[in-house]
Parts: structure tokens; sequence; C-alpha cells
């Protein structure tokens, strides 16, 4: 709800002002730049936990937009002990873990601006600034040539190839949750993220619709699974004339549906693909078609063909 009223210049403005930290959810990422100090990313970033961390330490939590379908609110407060402020163009659907003990229904933005001007300067003292530096410096180092290659050790230098205005369309699978905890988002509405009813092959779709809507660049990151699943929208790309890049997270597998599966059973099953060769099939609809090998060769092609105006296909094999 954040991004969605554009609501998120009066978060900037609180947050400047008197530095009350940020947690976004993976919906709300942008909402303010990850590049703050009182930025936290999503609610389940961090190696050590960070975001949560900061949400057990808070006595009182201003909701901005928030969507329980999005993040289940037993996660930050499982203890009903939260002092919680909604602020939304909507009524709170009310639950047990979110029963918010103030309600703030109108105009997001004018009612973050009366709350700002509540706020005394000296309202917040940013105690969350180490947590900040430790998660934004896990997020943004590039891998060494010895890792693996996964979505997250990748993310880095997708990143550095792309500008701060640049739209990331993330498609649903374990690579979501990668990009939605991992992926540093700087301006609001650049990093769309499927969540919630969360719809497996959006990416490709929304990538095209993306592009045809703004003049930056535009990435479609998906799983091989997702990706089929509208493959055939890179016709419509194709003979629309749209140019972004589609990044390929291939693994074989319904990657997240056999996590969990593998969860609950200790097993999982009907979960494998057999892919076609993603590359001959890219070109086959006339796009520059890139399955690099190793660290220097994926970051070669992320910069290669990220701000290229033409479409094209990166396949990253997972290890």
């Amino acid at each position: 709800g954040a991004v969605r009223t554009r609501a998120s210049e009066h978060i900037r403005a609180i947050v400047d002002r008197i530095g009350i930290p940020v947690v976004e959810t993976y919906m709300g990422k942008g909402a303010i730049s990850n590049r703050e100090p009182a930025s936290l990313m999503t609610l389940d970033s961090g190696p050590e936990g960070e975001a949560a961390r900061a949400i057990e330490r808070a006595d009182c939590v201003v909701a901005v937009g928030y969507d329980i379908a999005e993040h289940d609110p037993q996660g930050w407060n499982p203890d009903l002990e939260k002092t919680i402020v909604h602020v939304d163009y909507e009524p709170a659907e009310v639950y047990r873990h979110y029963n918010p003990d103030i309600e703030i229904v109108a105009d997001v933005g004018a009612a973050l601006e009366a709350i700002d001007e509540q706020l005394a300067d000296g309202a917040c003292s940013l105690w969350c600034g180490d947590l900040h530096e430790r998660l934004l410096e896990a997020v943004t180092e590039p891998p060494s040539e010895d890792d693996p290659v996964t979505v997250r050790n990748a993310l880095p230098l997708l990143r550095e190839a792309m500008a701060d205005s640049d739209v990331l369309v993330s498609d649903v699978g374990s690579h979501k949750m990668a990009i939605a905890q991992s992926f540093p988002t700087y301006e609001p509405n650049t990093c769309v993220i499927s969540n919630g009813l969360a719809s497996m092959g959006i990416a490709v779709p929304g990538a095209l619709a993306a592009d045809l809507a703004i003049e930056g660049n535009v990435v479609a990151g998906t799983g091989d699974g997702g990706f089929l699943m509208n493959a055939a929208e890179l016709e419509t790309a194709s003979r629309l004339d749209c140019g972004f890049t589609t990044v390929v997270f291939n693994d074989d597998d319904y990657g997240l549906i056999s996590e969990k599966q593998e969860d609950h059973r200790g097993e999982h099953t009907g979960t494998e693909l057999t892919n076609p060769d993603l590359v001959t099939f890219a070109e086959s609809f006339g796009l520059e078609a890139y399955r690099p090998e190793g660290w220097d060769e994926i970051e070669s092609a992320f910069a290669e063909a990220v701000p290229s105006e033409e479409l094209s296909l990166i396949e990253v094999r997972l290890d």
C-alpha cells in the first residue's frame, strides 16, 4: 500500500528527519532506499535475521499500507505485546496478531504528513545503523571465484548491472525469496514481486508491461518453472518490439515446491522438470541468448544484456 499509493516520499521525509527504522514487506520494497541507514530491507532479510531482530525490539509498529496476506503478523507480533498503528486507505483486516490500537484510514500520504507534524525532532534515535551496515554489506558483496552459482550469490552482479531506476519483475519460486530478502532496492516500484496469492508465470508478461510503461531498462527474474508457464509471451514481446532482459535461474525443478514437500514429508515428487534448450528456444523468437559459465561470464552477460534495448535471455545454471 505504501508504494501503490505513492506515499514513499512521505515515508522518506519522516525517515530523513527522525531516522525511524524501516522494515519493508516484499511488495513494499523501495519505499525507502536500502542505502538509508534506517533501512533494514524486508521482514526476512539478513544472514543473522537483522530485520526480525529490529522488529523484536520495537514496542510500537506503524504499519503503512500493510496487508496481512503478504506476511503473517504472527511472525513479528507473536506475543501480542506491540502497539500497532494502522495507516492505510482502507480499514485493517483484523486478526489475532494484527489488532491495531489505532487506525488511520485516509489518504496514506496525507496521514503520514499529519503524523510527521506531531513528531518531535528527537522522537527517535537510530540504533539500527550497525545492523544496516552488516546487512547491506552482505547483499552487495560480489561472489568469489569458488562460490557456488546460486541466486543469492548472483544478485549483487545483477544489481551492479542495473541502474537505481531500472525495474526488476520477479516471478514466484525459490528465487523470489532470494530477491525479496537480498536484492537491494533504491526506488519505489522498481522491484515488482507477486506475494500473498502469488502467481507463478508473472515475470515475462510483467516485464513486457513494464517495458511498455517506462523508459528505463527492465529485467524479468524467473526460475525455469515459472518461465515455462508463460514463455510464449516472448512472441508477444517480439511482435510489440519490446526490449527487456529475461534472466532464467535454472535448476530443472520447481525448487520451492520441492523444499516444502521435503519439509512436510521428507521427500519430493512430481517437481523435477525436463527443460528444453532454453538458449535455442529464446533464439527461435529472435532473442539474443546467453548461457554463461562461471562468475566472470555471468557478470559479463549481465553487463552486456541488461542495458540493451533489445530482447534478450540469460540462462543461469544453478549449482
